[in-house]
């Protein structure tokens, strides 16, 4: 699946089927200077940085600093993937202050295992004023818009991707993927492109869910606006199919 949600900083890189993804990496959103008072903020690591984000609130503190003051980022929600990715979810212990400037700050408490230096401690970020708040809904049901699937590089990349009929375009949506045969749920934060299409599925490399030829899942979506305010999912969720015909090309 490609990554909509993030800038990789560790470099993912698949040149022809003798190639290997990278490593490592971590990466941090927004990736914007520009937040709301309640923003809510997503750090991810790939494959062997995947241990560090399990450090974040214990061995590791996330802060935004302005001046004198600073304001710890609490760990809200944490997401392990199907395929080599975990996120956690961060929000402000406290509101910002609009027209401040904030800068990220990492605070690494155990000093022989320090996070891995990714992410640039002088990132800087204006709060904004939100506009007038409108609640995220559904116009109607979420539908597939296409699949894909790419055989080569280190492959195969399957995705599905879902057009979400929404009324306003989500910051984030948390979508979660059951398979139907055995039960195993996934939940994941994704970001929409900027037309509602929404990426279910993972690249070459990694990414957020795998499917199996042959399986039938069911996925529900709960929308996220800038201020991290939830809509969730409401009814059945919906159903699809990956088939073996998915995997021809």
């Amino acid at each position: 699946m490609k990554n909509l949600l993030f800038f990789i900083i560790g470099f993912i890189t698949c040149f022809g089927a003798k190639a290997e993804c990278s490593a490592e990496g971590i990466s941090f959103y927004p990736a914007g200077k520009h937040i709301t008072p309640a923003s809510v903020f997503v750090i991810e690591g790939y494959f062997n940085s995947q241990s560090q984000i399990h450090k974040i609130g214990k061995d590791v503190l996330l802060y935004l600093s302005a001046g004198d003051g600073r304001i710890q980022l609490k760990v809200a929600d944490l997401c392990i993937s199907d395929f080599y990715l975990t996120q956690a979810i961060l929000k402000p212990e406290t509101n910002l202050e609009p027209g401040k400037e904030y800068s990220l700050e990492v605070v690494s408490l155990n000093k022989k295992e320090p996070l891995n230096q990714y992410l640039l401690s002088n990132e800087k970020y204006k709060v904004e004023i939100p506009g007038k708040a409108v609640d995220l809904k559904f116009n109607a049901l979420p539908e597939i818009f296409s699949k894909n699937y790419v055989p080569y590089g280190c492959g195969p990349a399957k995705s599905v991707n879902f057009n979400l009929n929404t009324n306003l375009l989500p910051a984030l949506v948390k979508a979660t993927l059951t398979n139907k045969k055995n039960g195993n749920a996934t939940s994941y934060y994704l970001k929409p492109n900027e037309f509602g299409i929404l990426e279910i599925g993972h690249d070459m490399c990694s990414g957020a869910f795998t499917f199996y030829p042959g399986e039938e899942y069911t996925i529900r979506f709960d929308l996220v606006d800038s201020e991290g305010k939830i809509t969730a999912w409401q009814g059945k969720p919906v159903e699809f199919s990956w088939l073996e015909s998915d995997e021809k090309i």
